[in-house]
């Protein structure tokens, strides 16, 4: 739901790559579903704070928001995020 309380689906495509195999498969059961999850969660925090009409006409920007957050917090999980496409 966006800022101005209209409900969207939203496709999100996110490739990322392991670059430090061991600690992405630290002690975690199915972490690419954990990895999905949060991206989904950034991007619904993302589009919260938008209007329709913001995240209609400034995917571009939105997309790269989103990936700079998402590259904050990728090495302790062991990998890089490369894109993120709505």
């Amino acid at each position: 739901m966006t800022s101005d309380e209209i409900t969207m689906a939203v496709s999100l495509i996110d490739t990322y790559c392991v670059i430090d195999s061991l600690q992405y498969r630290m002690e975690v059961l199915n972490l690419e579903e954990i990895v999905s999850r949060f991206v989904q969660a950034i991007l619904r925090d993302g589009i919260n704070k938008r209007e329709m009409s913001d995240v209609m006409h400034d995917r571009e920007e939105l997309n790269l928001r989103l990936l700079n957050t998402l590259r904050k917090i990728e090495t302790q999980d062991g990998i890089q995020y490369v894109t993120i496409q709505l």
